[in-house]
Order: C-alpha cells, then sequence, then structure tokens
C-alpha cells in the first residue's frame, strides 16, 4: 500500500496524532536546518515516553544529529545516516533519510484522510472537491501529490477490510476519480470490469452517492453477467 504500509514498518501507525505531529515538526526543522533546539526539545519528549522499535531509534537517531553527535550528517535536504532502520514486516531497511520522508509523508497523508473522510449525511463532502483546495484545507505542508496518496491509501484500506480485494495503485486512481471522464485502457484479463464493479461500490457505499446516480452499459450480455456477478470483486 505504498506510504501507509511504510509507515505500518515503521511503527508510525502506532503513535497519537499529536507524538505523529510532533514527530513530522521535527524532521521539518531538520530538513530546513533550522530551530534545532525546538527539535530537540521535541524529540526528548517522544523518547520520554515508552515508544516501540524501529521509533526509538529514529528518534535518538535525529537528536544525534540536532546534538552534532560524530556519525550523523546533516545535508541542505535530508539527514543520512549509515545505519539503517529495520523494517518490522518485511526485510526492507531504511536509512534515517528514507524514515524522514515517510514520515512526513504519513503525516501529511493522515492529515489529508482527516478531511476526505468527514461528510454530511453520509456523503463525503470533500473528496470531490479540486485536489490543491483539499490540501488547502489539510494545512501547512501539504501537497496536490500527499492528497493522491491519501486517496489512494483511503480507497485500499476500505476494500482491504471489507475484503473485496485490493486494487492496485491505477485502478484506485480511476476508482476514486470524480473529477472528469476516463477512458481505461488494458489488456484483456487485467481487471477493467472488476475495477468499473469497484467503482461503483466506492461511489455509493464510501462516497455516498444514490443508486439512481450510478448507471453502467455494457455492449453484450456476457458483460452484463460479469458485471453483476458477485464473485467480479
Amino acid at each position: 500500500m505504498g506510504i501507509i504500509e511504510d509507515a505500518r514498518g515503521l511503527k508510525l501507525d502506532q503513535l497519537t496524532r499529536e507524538e505523529l505531529s510532533q514527530l513530522a515538526e521535527a524532521c521539518r526543522h531538520f530538513r530546513a536546518r533550522r530551530n534545532r533546539a525546538d527539535a530537540i526539545r521535541i524529540l526528548n519528549m517522544i523518547v520520554s515516553r515508552d515508544q516501540p522499535e524501529p521509533i526509538r531509534s529514529i528518534v535518538e537517531s535525529l537528536s544525534d544529529a540536532a546534538s552534532g553527535n560524530a556519525g550523523v550528517i546533516l545535508t541542505e535536504n535530508a539527514i543520512v545516516n549509515g545505519t539503517p532502520i529495520a523494517h518490522s514486516t518485511s526485510r526492507r531497511s531504511f536509512t534515517i533519510r528514507e524514515a524522514v520522508n515517510v514520515i512526513l509523508s504519513y503525516d501529511a497523508v493522515k492529515r489529508v484522510l482527516d478531511h476526505l473522510v468527514c461528510g454530511e449525511e453520509g456523503v463525503r463532502v470533500n473528496w470531490q472537491k479540486p485536489d490543491p483546495e483539499i490540501a488547502a484545507l489539510s494545512g501547512d505542508f501539504v501537497s496536490t501529490s500527499d492528497v493522491q496518496n491519501a486517496k489512494t491509501a483511503a480507497i485500499q484500506e476500505w476494500f482491504f477490510d471489507l475484503n473485496l480485494g485490493l486494487p492496485s495503485d491505477e485502478q484506485a486512481a480511476v476508482i476514486g476519480n470524480c473529477h472528469n471522464s476516463l477512458k481505461v485502457v488494458a489488456r484483456a484479463g487485467s481487471g477493467k470490469t472488476r475495477t468499473i464493479a469497484q467503482k461503483i461500490l466506492f461511489l455509493i457505499h464510501f462516497l455516498g452517492f444514490n443508486y439512481d446516480e450510478v448507471i453502467a452499459l455494457v455492449f453484450n450480455r456476457n458483460a452484463k453477467e460479469e458485471l453483476a456477478s458477485p464473485e467480479v470483486v
């Protein structure tokens, strides 16, 4: 699931929203090479709590960099540490620089999701707004790419939680697009019909569209039977 999977691997999903915001703030200080004293204060608050690995290793490495300890290099763009941080759910390892990128992306995605999943009378009122407007609603340091990542994460998690299959990133982009007409071109058997069926489910049961607002047209009986089949999703 991209950024969500990486965040879970680094145990970021075990942080409270406040802790995640604090950690992201410290990372932004490092990226901008400013307010190291503030960053150290924030990191000390986080590390003083009982945090799981690899979060503790990440925080300690960031604290070392802020304190100017040897072995940690602070570049203009990010912190680079030769010691990898283990991923808890795979064999992949992260450098501190990569971990910082994941932390900042995950924080932005979570802030976007707070706005995307809110709704009035069962309708996700913000989903259909332009991405730049959603980014502005989500606060500082949120880009349109963060909005797109958040939409992909929301779609994939929703289908995964309902055991309805896991759309790929490309399929999720089709499912979640409500701004313009789309033409989906792919080889036979690649999942086009399934993607359309998933989009219908998503529009009605996630975004809150009425049944009479959605129409699906097919051009032969076989396609009709396939689209109507429960096995399609």
